[in-house]
């Protein structure tokens, strides 16, 4: 143990105690009970912090009942060692430069152990140099966050300049409020805001992979809005056929297989033509680490400037966190593409599985609820909106009763917005084609129809 390491541990400590609560103010956005190399120490000041949460005052008396509560008393040397570390100081006049001493330490350390690690798992066989790359771009990231926990403050001075060039922005029709949900129906629930985190979820086979290739077609190939996409689900090739088919209207079965005839080839092929210079990325690596699928995103911002980001689906991407603890590890997950959309400040967007409760049920009783989201309420907590899908024809049903009457539902697909941090919720329903596995605009598809204009030369 570096004794002048845990020289400075002591007089830290020992200035909290002495001084209290203000002294620990000053460090305790920075500092962390890991910064600590000697055990006892990181006892007691992780006691320091839980008597500062619990609007405890900080003395003597009250860190020996708060260690003595824990059971942890003894483990530190008793009460004498807590009196010796405040003989140690006069004032906690220096405890910031003290603090950031122990910091440095800690990274030094920590940052180095980390590098070895990366060179042991680059120096494995089957190493992939992309993930222990952006495993370790996530790691050190985690390690300054630990210790630089504090923000500058901002203030309606500070914002106020910002805010008025961007609603004057708005009011010219220069600003950018929100990205279109790429179906007229559905724009109306807030379209899909800066930093939202928004689920598309469902039971299999309700369209959800289809839903969010529709979207990315109006929003990106017609509006040209930059689009990234991480398919966990289906390699890049899948979602390009899924594409292919809905823009040529091709069966996409006949597609996989190769059963197409020459002029729908060359359509294909002008397809294609039209569509590359496209802005829209795809990462199609399977069962991604959450930690790194954020690295990645974060690089596909950087280098790109993706506006929107897919995600198909929250499920199959994986964590180490919480092993063994299905429900933390989906709520974990759903933390981090929150957190990724606030910080890249775009939308995110995420496919999830609903459970299975309801498969049992009766046709009429299927329809989906927010409580349907799959292992975890932090799913339903950390989103700015939920949509949910629901296609009766799946189980059998070509009509449903909406409002005291009959619909037919054939071709057709329930999209619920059962939550909604912007305007409010509701139902609507929008038209599918399965053999195309597209999703369209009913309301569009009818003002196409009622454009037509009838040929007077026939009259």
């Amino acid at each position: 143990m570096n004794n002048n390491i845990t020289e400075i541990e002591e007089i830290v400590l020992g200035a909290i105690i002495l001084e209290g609560n203000n002294a620990l103010d000053v460090v305790k956005n920075d500092l962390n009970y890991k910064c600590f190399t000697y055990e006892p120490n990181r006892l007691i000041f992780a006691s320091l912090i839980d008597l500062d949460r619990e609007n405890k005052s900080i003395d003597l008396i009250t860190v020996v009942q708060k260690l003595r509560e824990k059971k942890q008393l003894d483990l530190v040397g008793g009460a004498y060692y807590i009196s010796w570390l405040t003989s140690r100081v006069a004032s906690s006049a220096n405890i910031y430069s003290h603090a950031r001493y122990l910091i440095e330490n800690y990274l030094k350390t920590s940052i180095s152990n980390k590098l070895m690690n990366a060179f042991h798992s680059i120096s494995e066989p089957n190493a992939d140099p992309l993930e222990v790359q952006a495993k370790l771009i996530t790691d050190l990231q985690d390690l300054v966050n630990e210790v630089s926990t504090s923000n500058t403050f901002e203030t309606i001075e500070s914002l106020g300049d910002k805010y008025l060039t961007d609603l004057s922005d708005l009011m010219d029709g220069k600003g950018e409020v929100a990205v279109s949900t790429g179906f007229t129906e559905m724009d109306k629930y807030g379209m899909y805001g800066k930093s939202d985190f928004i689920l598309i979820a469902g039971r299999p086979g309700m369209g959800k992979t289809a839903y969010i290739i529709s979207s990315i077609r109006n929003i990106c190939f017609r509006d040209g809005i930059k689009t990234g996409m991480f398919s966990l689900e289906m390699s890049s090739m899948q979602i390009l056929n899924r594409i292919v088919s809905s823009e040529n209207q091709i069966n996409s079965e006949a597609l996989r297989k190769g059963t197409i005839n020459r002029l729908e080839f060359s359509n294909v092929n002008g397809t294609l033509l039209r569509l590359k210079d496209k802005p829209f990325w795809i990462d199609s690596t399977s069962s991604i680490d959450i930690d790194v699928l954020c690295s990645r995103a974060k690089q596909m911002k950087r280098n790109h400037g993706i506006q929107i980001l897919f995600v198909d689906y929250l499920q199959l991407t994986t964590t180490t966190k919480h092993p063994n603890d299905k429900t933390n590890q989906t709520g974990y997950i759903s933390n981090r593409l929150k957190g990724l959309a606030k910080e890249l400040d775009i939308p995110v967007i995420a496919l999830s599985q609903l459970n299975r409760g309801k498969e049992n049920n009766s046709v009429t009783e299927k329809m989906p609820r927010l409580s349907d989201l799959r292992n975890s309420g932090d799913l339903e907590q950390d989103a700015d909106s939920v949509y949910l899908l629901f296609r009766p024809v799946y189980y059998g049903a070509s009509e449903w009763e909406v409002n005291g009457q009959m619909i037919d539902v054939t071709n057709k697909c329930f999209v619920i917005n059962a939550k909604n941090r912007h305007v409010g919720i509701g139902t609507e329903l929008l038209g599918f084609v399965g053999q195309y596995t597209e999703f369209y605009s009913l309301v569009d598809e009818q003002k196409k129809m009622h454009s037509l204009e009838p040929n007077k030369d026939f009259f």
